[in-house]
């Protein structure tokens, strides 16, 4: 018993190396073995955006490459790629992310499959929010919006509010066709949708006591129905047109 918690508490801290690329870029390099004879713990498998196996031995390396934005208030880029060896996981080889995104003084545009965490919850405490948590891979998609909060003119930064929009795609076809039963049903090539409006009253210099809150919508729409009957398979393909990109983001009925 003593040897098996010591060997899971090993896997909970895998092995890690950052160094300095070049001038503006870093990379890293990670790696993890679970060894195991019972059941795999929900902590070790929670808030790993994915990276994560329910097979009782497992293991992956991990290396990644980033360049950060760099200081000042004009145009400045960033980006990540970020690969996985793995064992016993869903796939052999994972792309966890592959990122490139712009900025130009407070606005944002990020292209790819980034790691995102949940926007209001603290991620130190937290496993997610309803909508968002860390537990899934990313969404390749386009997200454009303002990061950080920028002041309403006219309020002396007592108001600021912040948000963004944005559009991609799920990548699990193949664990969907794996997962569905024999008598069942499965979706492929389902599109994403997400936007958020938050807003902010204080003025933390000047006053200690601030509040936040908002709104945010997360919507899945368009793909590939398929419906597995005595006949075999019914496909039905869902529409995926401007006008559903309109339906989602307002949000309507999608028919």
């Amino acid at each position: 018993m003593i040897k098996r918690y010591l060997l899971l508490l090993l896997a909970a801290a895998p092995m890690l190396m950052h160094a300095q690329l070049t001038k503006d870029a870093t990379y890293k390099v990670e790696s993890a073995v679970t060894v195991s004879d019972g059941e795999t713990p929900l902590w070790l498998n929670a808030n790993k955006q994915g990276l994560s196996s329910l097979e009782k031995q497992n293991g992956y390396v991990r290396a990644g490459v980033y360049r950060p934005f760099q200081e000042g208030d004009g145009f400045t880029y960033a980006y990540g790629l970020d690969l996985v060896g793995a064992v016993n996981f869903s796939a052999k080889v994972i792309v966890q992310q592959a990122y490139l995104d712009f900025q130009y003084k407070k606005m944002l545009l990020s292209i790819g499959s980034k790691e995102r965490l949940g926007e209001l919850v603290n991620n130190n405490l937290s496993s997610g929010a309803l909508t968002l948590s860390g537990n899934a891979r990313p969404i390749p998609q386009v997200w454009a919006g303002l990061p950080n909060y920028i002041p309403v003119p006219g309020t002396n930064h007592w108001v600021s509010f912040r948000g963004h929009i944005a559009y991609g795609r799920f990548m699990d076809n193949a664990w969907q066709r794996k997962f569905a039963p024999a008598q069942g049903r499965y979706t492929s090539d389902v599109l994403y949708h997400s936007k958020a409006l938050y807003i902010k009253f204080g003025d933390k210099p000047n006053c200690p006591l601030t509040f936040e809150g908002g709104i945010e919508m997360n919507a899945q729409f368009g793909g590939t129905l398929h419906n597995y009957n005595q006949n075999g398979i019914k496909d039905f393909k869902m529409p995926t047109g401007l006008s559903s990109y309109i339906k989602a983001f307002i949000p309507m009925s999608g028919g």
